[in-house]
């Protein structure tokens, strides 16, 4: 009886967390950059084995990148696309391969360590300001920052970081920048699906699992536009800072 009851417990509180990581994705990807979604993979880890964690984020990711790609069709900035995609194909490759031999204990460790590189990232970026825009880039830096960004990204779905601040010092419009990131990391998250299927990351359970939280990601999509309306995404960004350094610690040292 208490096993019943206590596996009961345990189903609620699986549901509401993976509808709670659904809706911070949606929100993410339509009011704050997807920037606030970095704190979902290391949160899933810590609930879930972490490669059914990341094996189910994935679809997500991609269906939070439907509401917003539509908006960016060709506007993004080409040359920089190129640069960071090309390299990212081969991160891709890697991040595979080491997914493929690597255990549990030690992937969420990964997870966790990356979690953590991506917040100290984001803090140089906001301490750096305006500086940031006096970085002057090179080709290499776009090669360096596709290629990091393709093995973080199938590891972890963290990829972001490389990615802006190889993009950031170029000063692109407004609209050509997030377009640029919004397109890389939607072409990325559809060359992990074969890996992920064959890897048996994804299966029919996960999917059938994905579709039960699109609502979650639907509403949390437009939750994310009401909100960034009213709310600053500095204020955001450092609630995420916290909890995803917190997140990631645990994954660290947890068994």
């Amino acid at each position: 009886m208490a096993k019943e009851k206590e596996g009961g417990v345990y189903l609620v509180a699986d549901w509401v967390i993976l509808n709670l990581g659904g809706f911070i994705i949606g929100l993410s990807k339509a009011g704050f950059g997807g920037f606030a979604g970095v704190v979902v993979g290391p949160m899933l880890a810590l609930w879930r084995p972490p490669r059914e964690a990341i094996g189910l984020m994935l679809p997500l990711l991609i269906a939070g990148d439907l509401f917003s790609i539509p908006y960016y069709w060709r506007k993004w900035d080409s040359r920089n696309l190129v640069l960071l995609m090309v390299p990212a194909v081969f991160g891709i490759a890697i991040g595979t391969y080491v997914l493929s031999g690597i255990n549990d204990r030690a992937l969420k460790q990964v997870i966790g360590g990356i979690a953590l590189i991506f917040s100290a990232g984001q803090i140089l970026r906001e301490r750096a300001g305006g500086r940031v825009s006096a970085w002057k880039v090179k080709p290499i830096h776009g090669i360096i920052a596709g290629l990091t960004a393709g093995v973080f990204s199938t590891m972890a779905h963290l990829g972001g970081l490389p990615v802006v601040f190889y993009l950031l010092p170029q000063r692109l419009p407004a609209v050509a920048f997030v377009a640029t990131s919004v397109w890389f990391f939607f072409m990325v998250n559809v060359l992990k699906l074969p890996p992920y299927v064959q890897q048996g990351l994804i299966t029919a359970r996960e999917l059938r699992t994905v579709a039960w939280l699109l609502p979650a990601t639907g509403i949390g999509a437009l939750f994310g536009v009401w909100l960034s309306k009213r709310v600053s995404d500095k204020v955001v960004n450092h609630v995420v800072l916290g909890l995803t350094v917190i997140t990631a610690l645990k994954l660290i040292v947890s068994p």
